[in-house]
């Protein structure tokens, strides 16, 4: 999921979450949110230049990945994500 500049997500990680375990209805109801918008696609290569020296974590590597492709800002709670969406050039959503 990415989001437009405003708007509020969740954020699902690999940490214990798996991608087909968001296809029922959790999926429906943050799809369905204002400003949130679903991306089935991964830029792999995008995905590997940010990981893990730009930004430590796969799954936020990712996350970025999408963001960056399609111009989405990304609402996180993570300082330390935050800091490494900045360095990319990638808006940070406000909370």
């Amino acid at each position: 999921m990415a989001v437009r500049p405003g708007t509020f997500a969740a954020q699902a990680t690999a940490r214990g979450v798996e991608i087909e375990s968001l296809e029922g209805d959790l999926e429906g109801d943050l799809s369905s949110l204002p400003g949130v918008d679903h991306v089935d696609e991964l830029d792999r290569q995008t995905v590997l230049a940010l990981w893990p020296e730009r930004i430590p974590s796969f799954a936020d590597a990712a996350v970025a990945a999408v963001a960056k492709r399609h111009r989405l800002a990304v609402a996180t709670f993570d300082r330390g994500f935050v800091k490494g969406l900045r360095r990319e050039g990638i808006e940070i959503a406000d909370l």
